[in-house]
């Protein structure tokens, strides 16, 4: 929506302003009102609007409107008040939205927030991973050693700041909020002990978000078997990828490629290998999508951070579910990529032919 507006804008530019200020008796005031009756800042308001929404909905999205304000500014880079009132509109009408929220939170904790989630996720989810990193032993999300390791820093939280892990009575909001931001403190400690095994833990686990799923629900439609009577782990692609990084690259190998081969039918070997081929060439695709529109920096920006900025913060917890809101943008740019890709082959193909036949 933002995007057609910006164009609208650009078009009435190119149509009017352009024409009439290359003319002696230009009628400037006209072609100045053109552009004052168009949509683009309700336009700009109402998707800061809806990303407040979305800010409010799920703190992933909380961004989402400075995305699009930078994105404004991108498309609107030659004309400076006009970008700096779209991007205000879009940040405006966010802040408008969430404001209230903010000022509940300042008024029961002391601080103003959006949510908590990113206190807990530095404790529950950065550091069980990281030390799964350090000491070469990565365990599943939220199984029982995974939360062993979190219940080890609130431990730690509980013994240098002094209060009972059971308290004799129920926390106030304040009290319950300061003992979570003392439990992340630990756990930003933790990360800053070992900072490389962090970003590492969070890389691999973006990229383990982008390993083929599918495939084991669709072996099970259509053969009538679970997956797990094949002998092959649901994960094994996920988990490859996080074994070729703690330098074992025959082993991911074996994992992900050579050991199914042996053990899953026609069916199953159709469905695992075809959707992890699939996947590769998708990725590629979204690459090529990117660079195609970089002559449309605004376009290709906004959608190529948008999907990057759905994707990577959730780390080492990354799942299909993360991908799924940002699946059009993301068949969108797979189709630029695949348009670009057969627009180079048929130039290629064509230039092949002139030179043969002169």
């Amino acid at each position: 929506m933002l995007t057609r507006a910006l164009e609208k804008d650009r078009q009435l530019s190119q149509r009017h302003v352009a024409p009439a200020l290359g003319n002696a008796d230009s009628n400037v005031p006209s072609a100045r009102s053109i552009l004052d009756r168009d949509t683009l800042i309700p336009t700009a308001a109402a998707c800061g609007a809806v990303a407040g929404l979305a800010a409010l909905t799920k703190p992933n999205a909380t961004a989402l409107a400075l995305i699009l304000a930078c994105a404004a500014i991108v498309a609107l880079r030659s004309k400076h008040r006009k970008a700096v009132a779209v991007a205000g509109a879009i940040i405006l009408a966010a802040a408008a939205v969430t404001g209230p929220w903010l000022f509940r939170n300042w008024t029961t904790f002391g601080r103003p927030f959006l949510s908590t989630a990113g206190l807990g996720y530095i404790a529950r989810v950065t550091a069980p991973a990281t030390l799964g990193v350090v000491e070469d032993h990565q365990v599943p999300p939220w199984s029982h050693a995974w939360e062993a390791r979190y219940h080890g820093l609130v431990t730690q939280a509980a013994t240098r700041f002094g209060w009972d892990l059971e308290p004799a009575r129920t926390l106030s909001p304040r009290e319950a909020d300061q003992r979570e931001r003392q439990i992340a403190q630990v756990a930003w400690q933790l990360l800053a002990v070992h900072p490389r095994d962090a970003l590492q833990a969070h890389f691999v686990g973006f990229l383990r978000s982008w390993a083929p799923q599918e495939q084991t629900f669709w072996y099970s439609h259509l053969s009538g078997h679970q997956w797990e009577e094949t002998g092959v782990g649901a994960n094994s692609y996920r988990d490859a990828i996080e074994i070729l990084f703690a330098g074992r690259p025959v082993e991911a190998f074996e994992l992900s490629l050579s050991e199914p081969w042996g053990r899953l039918d026609a069916l199953g070997d159709a469905l695992w290998y075809s959707w992890g081929l699939g996947h590769l060439i998708g990725v590629g695709l979204m690459m090529l999508g990117i660079w195609r529109l970089r002559h449309h920096p605004a376009l290709g920006l906004a959608m190529a951070v948008t999907v990057l900025y759905a994707t990577l913060p959730p780390g080492p917890i990354g799942y299909v579910r993360f991908r799924v809101p940002v699946m059009p943008l993301i068949t969108v740019l797979e189709v630029a990529g695949l348009v670009f890709l057969t627009t180079k082959l048929e130039s290629l193909s064509a230039n092949q032919a002139r030179n043969i036949y002169g």
